[in-house]
């Protein structure tokens, strides 16, 4: 679904720049100059665009008018190149999650979570998010908001501390061996996390 909803993102942001009926002019040049920039946010990177080739296919009148969109993007210039280099950063960190339960086949890490969450130990009507290592603060909400902010916060979690938590070396392939073990110590942050939030797994308890 994750990945679904980057390629839609991913067409939201050129057919907002050209309109449905103008993405097939769009040149590979244009989409490698585009990409990973945030006209919207950086002066500079709007600045280059300007002065470089691209739309070559389009008029002058359509060109100027889609530099005034650049500014209305918000965040990066999503494309493919940028989605396959993203999806590679994800699983780093999809796998460190993945210590925190036993995922079945067909089964996505966010809806194996999902099933762990049970809010016997929060607080009713309330979502609980991180905002220091070691605070927390309360915020009306839904379980099932809970589960969302959860599983996010888990994954934001992931993004900072990864490189800590490689997966673990698979032994009937030397080639895939991790450089280094995972630490416990992040380890057992990541779990008292996800028990903080109310997921529960033997897992979980394990680490």
């Amino acid at each position: 679904q994750e990945c679904l909803n980057y390629l839609r993102r991913i067409k939201e942001v050129f057919t907002g720049l050209v309109g449905k009926d103008a993405l097939g002019r769009i040149d590979t040049a244009t989409v490698k100059a585009l990409e990973g920039r945030a006209p919207g946010a950086s002066t500079k990177d709007l600045s280059e665009l300007r002065g470089g080739k691209i739309f070559s296919a389009f008029s002058d009148r359509e060109r100027d008018m889609t530099y005034e969109r650049l500014k209305m993007i918000d965040g990066l210039v999503p494309s493919l190149f940028t989605f396959f280099r993203d999806i590679q950063y994800l699983k780093l960190c999809i796998d460190c999650l993945k210590r925190l339960m036993i995922v079945p086949q067909r089964e996505s890490v966010y809806e194996t979570l999902a099933r762990t969450y049970s809010d016997e130990s929060q607080r009713y009507g309330h979502v609980k998010i991180q905002i220091t290592e070691d605070s927390f603060l309360d915020r009306a909400g839904t379980p099932a908001e809970c589960v969302d902010l959860g599983v996010r916060q888990l994954v934001a979690l992931a993004m900072r501390y990864y490189p800590a938590m490689p997966a673990d070396p698979v032994k009937e392939d030397p080639v895939r061996m991790a450089p280094t073990k995972a630490d416990p110590a992040v380890l057992r942050s990541l779990a008292d996390l996800a028990y903080d939030l109310g997921f529960d797994t033997p897992q979980i308890r394990a680490l």
